[in-house]
């Protein structure tokens, strides 16, 4: 008997996992909390609006274009208008970050404004605020985003992204 690989979580990582690894002839079982599998795939649909459920890290250039304090189109709704918006849309959960080429943001807990969470090394809070067209919230000491380390950059460009469909 084949000891199967246990995948936790069926959003979009879980299932290309468990794909990729069932059609290399391995026995594999998926586990997912929700009624539902597709994580940030999903959907909600009401008044004949349909949105997704939203990502929940998003990954971005850091430009003033992209990080507005409105917009006009709603690829992933976020926190829209904060507080409970999306509970009263029916949307669940919603994103934990936001990891630009710049700065990696979160967000606070009951306001859901976005929060700058670190600095990428050789970056500096004006060159991260300037590049934005709406202040998030700043602490007052802001730490520098640890780098990662010889062998995380070595697994991600040769075992998790070596035809670098990320870079």
């Amino acid at each position: 008997m084949t000891v199967p690989i246990v995948i936790i979580g069926a959003g979009i990582g879980g299932l290309s996992t468990a794909i990729r690894l069932a059609a290399a002839g391995r026995r594999v079982v998926l586990f997912e909390q929700n009624d539902t599998v597709g994580g940030k795939m999903g959907e909600v649909a009401e008044a004949g609006f349909r949105w997704d459920t939203g990502p929940s890290v998003i990954t971005m250039r850091h430009e003033a274009r992209k990080l507005n304090q409105a917009v006009t189109f709603i690829t992933s709704p976020g926190y829209l208008r904060g507080g409970d918006a999306r509970e009263k849309l029916g949307l669940r959960g919603g994103p934990s970050r936001v990891i630009t080429d710049k700065a990696i943001f979160g967000f606070d807990p009951q306001s859901k404004r976005m929060r700058l969470e670190s600095i990428h090394p050789n970056t500096t809070l004006e060159d991260v605020l300037s590049n934005m067209s709406f202040e998030p919230i700043v602490p007052d000491e802001v730490p520098v985003t640890v780098p990662p380390t010889a062998e995380e950059v070595r697994l991600i460009r040769e075992e998790i992204d070596p035809e670098k469909a990320y870079a």
